[in-house]
């Protein structure tokens, strides 16, 4: 049984190189996981804006485009009201018209939306593409608790007893 003196110091000097160790870990890493974590989290409010944003203009050309529709749609209702109080030789000429401007304002419409999903899918990408670089840069935590114990390790004065063995 040990003394309680040499016990106490015991526990002193291990408490001391637990502390140094935290010491060491904190001036070796905290600056990289302050700055991971600031990076991290300004990926996250950027993509959250950008989403946003992007949902908001899609959200608004989407309405312009639904009201372009309804004005157009309305247009030719009107003007196919018109048409058919003129006679059935306008009739057909109004009906073919509609017909083209209907097909143009679907194609133009597909067209819009396909350039819309596109944008979104490239801006999806992008954000993908930057976060996984952060994620490919940043050091697993498992790698960095055994690179500390190994530096604790090498750092950490031999026990009294590994001295007695090793003399």
């Amino acid at each position: 049984m040990q003394d309680p003196a040499d016990q106490s110091a015991a526990e002193a000097a291990n408490e001391a190189a637990l502390s140094s160790l935290d010491q060491i870990r904190n001036i070796l890493t905290g600056d990289q996981q302050r700055d991971a974590k600031q990076r991290f989290k300004s990926i996250e409010e950027r993509l959250g804006k950008e989403t946003e944003a992007l949902r908001k203009d899609m959200r608004e050309r989407l309405s312009k485009l639904a009201a372009k529709v309804e004005a157009d749609h309305a247009a030719l209702k009107s003007e196919l009201a018109k048409a058919s109080k003129q006679g059935e030789a306008r009739d057909d000429a109004l009906a073919e018209r509609i017909e083209r401007l209907s097909d143009e304002l679907s194609t133009d419409l597909r067209e819009g939306l396909d350039a819309l999903r596109l944008e979104l899918n490239a801006r999806c990408d992008a954000l993908g593409t930057a976060l996984s670089e952060l994620s490919a840069r940043s050091v697993p935590r498992t790698e960095l608790a055994d690179l500390f114990q190994d530096l604790a390790a090498r750092i950490a004065p031999p026990a009294q007893g590994d001295s007695a063995k090793a003399s």
